[in-house]
């Protein structure tokens, strides 16, 4: 910031912010008997900046918090987590495709790195693209994580072959899913405060509708025209929903770093953030979370139809369950969260779901229970995935949340990528104990051991983010 020797600074703004200039990062505006301004730099007064220099004619950006631009950019934000987050959730359904008909001859471990890597490309680039957004905005990641994405999804309608499914599914469509979810939560970002929670909780309900529709449309559609044919159809639809994105979305702020002043890409940048006890909190429990979240996803068709008395006609509408589920479980914690604490609602939910899976589905083998733990569950998961996004956005200055964001994905990313590869080989394990149907029925229990309790910690840490940033108190945080 330059400022002269006549500076004035918006009442606004003058109480709870300091001068953003390096040279003065700690110099704080004070308010003089006659009514003048006054500097302090820890007892001393710094000299005056040259007259020359520009006034101020702003200092912090406050988000308008609705409008029709910030609404349409809603809009647009769902349809890119629908086709990207939401193409994830039906990773249910391609494991068993993949497990009984595509690749038989694979284990469910070896199985379940192709849903890994995906969703591991999708978290792990956010550094790099929250990078890009902060300098040049959205217009370049929507254009290229369209590119991507139905290129990846266009090459998946031909594969045959296990490395096909993996660089086409895994690693291409991935690419590009990446940048558009990036594009959609750091956009929406821009235009909301008081009811930021609110705004990408509506974001990401577009990925439980899509989890709901897409899986059900997948499962109606295999048999009758077989998988080539369904993910064209699917890769019409998403590039619909991309044009769409690409006419709506866009950020609040001004990105207008040219190529001759842009700064290089500095990894300290990310690890920056780390210093902040709330923020490496938040990250931890993310980590933690997702470690745990994504195996009864991937694995519930599979276990319910092993080890309970439902029926495999039935097993397959669980994931639709799961994600119809969490449409509520993303709009309505996020409206309360606005009102109660972000922090608080993020705790409550991640506390459900660890309880969810090691008190009700662990002991389930009924159909009315495994029914109950996918609406319940469904509900509390996908809570979690627009309110984590809202707490680390609370700590976190908005021009750089594209960069904080990114680094919270690459946390996210490795524990997405080993997660359901390690209840993979927990299942495996059980193979010979208490086998039911070929696969371990123990195993299964191994496996949701794991993922409740690796929840159980992830809400462990939020409530040490929480005790960071609002201390003791009872109250909203």
């Amino acid at each position: 910031m330059t400022h002269g020797k006549n500076t004035t600074v918006p009442f606004l703004f003058r109480q709870s912010t300091k001068l953003s200039n390096e040279r003065f990062d700690d110099i704080d505006l004070e308010q003089s008997s006659d009514g003048s301004e006054k500097s302090s730099l820890q007892g001393t007064t710094p000299a005056l900046p040259s007259p020359s220099l520009a006034p101020v004619t702003s200092t912090r950006f406050i988000p308008p918090d609705g409008g029709r631009d910030a609404w349409l950019c809603v809009i647009g934000g769902w349809c890119c987590v629908f086709v990207s987050f939401g193409w994830i959730t039906c990773v249910g359904t391609f494991q068993n495709y993949f497990q009984t008909m595509a690749l038989p001859e694979y284990s469910p471990q070896t199985i379940a790195w192709i849903p890994s890597t995906e969703m591991f490309m999708m978290f792990a680039l956010g550094p790099v693209y929250g990078k890009l957004f902060d300098m040049y905005g959205t217009r370049f990641l929507l254009i290229f994580g369209t590119t991507f994405h139905i290129l990846g999804l266009l090459m998946m309608s031909f594969s045959t072959k296990y490395y096909q499914f993996l660089l086409a599914q895994g690693v291409c469509s991935s690419l590009g899913a990446s940048a558009l979810f990036c594009a959609a939560n750091n956009s929406v970002g821009t235009w909301f405060s008081k009811r930021r929670a609110l705004a990408l909780g509506i974001v990401t309900s577009g990925s439980s509708l899509s989890g709901a529709v897409m899986t059900i449309m997948i499962a109606q559609l295999l048999p009758r025209i077989g998988f080539g044919w369904t993910i064209r159809i699917v890769s019409l639809i998403f590039l619909t929903l991309c044009l769409i994105a690409v006419f709506t979305v866009r950020s609040a702020l001004p990105h207008t770093v040219s190529r001759a002043n842009a700064k290089p890409f500095s990894l300290w940048e990310f690890i920056r953030p780390f210093e902040e006890p709330p923020f490496l909190f938040i990250c931890l429990g993310c980590f933690f979370f997702f470690w745990g979240v994504f195996p009864p996803w991937t694995f519930l068709i599979l276990q319910s139809s092993y080890t309970t008395t439902i029926s495999p006609h039935l097993a397959i509408y669980l994931v639709p369950i799961l994600n119809a589920a969490g449409i509520p479980g993303r709009i309505l914690p996020g409206f309360l969260a606005d009102r109660c604490g972000r922090f608080n609602a993020v705790i409550a939910t991640t506390f459900a779901s660890s309880v969810l899976v090691l008190a009700l589905w662990i002991p389930s083998k009924s159909v009315a229970g495994t029914l109950v733990f996918a609406v319940g569950y469904g509900f509390t998961s996908g809570a979690f995935i627009s309110l984590a996004v809202a707490v680390m956005a609370q700590i976190s200055k908005i021009e750089e949340i594209g960069v904080r964001m990114g680094t919270l994905m690459v946390c996210i990313g490795f524990a997405v990528l080993t997660g359901s590869p390690i209840g993979g080989a927990l299942v495996s394990m059980g193979v010979g104990l208490n086998t039911v149907g070929g696969l371990g029925g123990r195993g299964y229990v191994f496996m949701q051991i794991f993922s409740g309790l690796s929840m159980m910690v992830g809400c462990g840490f939020f409530v040490a983010s929480r005790i960071k940033v609002g201390g003791w108190t009872w109250g909203k945080v």
